[in-house]
């Protein structure tokens, strides 16, 4: 059964082991694994059980909870994982046999039973996999995906941009036209006036 050592400074070890299926790490009376440590923080983590596997989730702000030096949000335990939070240190021990615990091994057991492949068969060679030359092939393809990609990309901007500037151009066009027009209205008006006050005079 998993369990997790505690420790904090000055104080001696304590071992919880994990029967339930959820696990609160915080202040409060009701938490599995008590941190008596200062500030508001009521609830650090929680570690839940998923099916053959252990999950740790921060509860706490980012940063709050390291594992084995790193910051994390959430993570599948493994076998002598060191939770960090704040004094303590909290060691996750998971001494089952690979197929219990859970985890890849007992996905690739899982397949291999279900397709009937006998441990220790040749398994497909990936040509992408097997040599330094199939590492360079892929690293090529992935580079060359990823230049025809960008080039892709510039020329739907480009083109956006094209269609900007002509939608923009025709909007001064139409501007121009209907000032033209409006002048030349204009013009015919005072023409008009002109003409009957001539005719008037007359």
């Amino acid at each position: 059964m998993p369990s997790i050592i505690i420790r904090r400074d000055g104080k001696p070890a304590k071992e919880l082991v994990l029967e339930k299926d959820l696990i609160l790490v915080g202040r409060k009376d009701d938490a599995d694994i008590k941190i008596d440590a200062p500030g508001e923080q009521d609830e650090w983590a929680s570690i839940m059980k998923l099916g053959d596997s252990y999950v740790l989730n921060e509860l706490g702000p980012g940063g709050a909870v390291l594992v084995n030096g790193q910051a994390v949000k959430k993570r599948v335990l493994k076998d002598r994982d060191l939770i960090v939070i704040e004094e303590y240190r909290l060691t996750f021990q998971d001494k089952r046999e690979p197929d219990e615990a859970g985890g890849i091994e007992a996905e690739v057991a899982q397949a291999e039973q279900k397709l009937k492949i006998p441990r220790g068969a040749a398994e497909p060679v990936d040509p992408f996999r097997s040599t330094p030359a199939g590492k360079s092939k892929l690293v090529g393809v992935l580079i060359a995906a990823l230049i025809v990609g960008g080039i892709a990309y510039a020329s739907y901007v480009s083109y956006l941009e094209k269609r900007a500037a002509d939608a923009q151009a025709a909007q001064v066009r139409k501007a121009y036209d209907d000032k033209a027009k409006s002048e030349a209205e204009q013009m015919k008006d005072n023409a008009r006036a002109v003409s009957s006050s001539i005719v008037k005079q007359q």
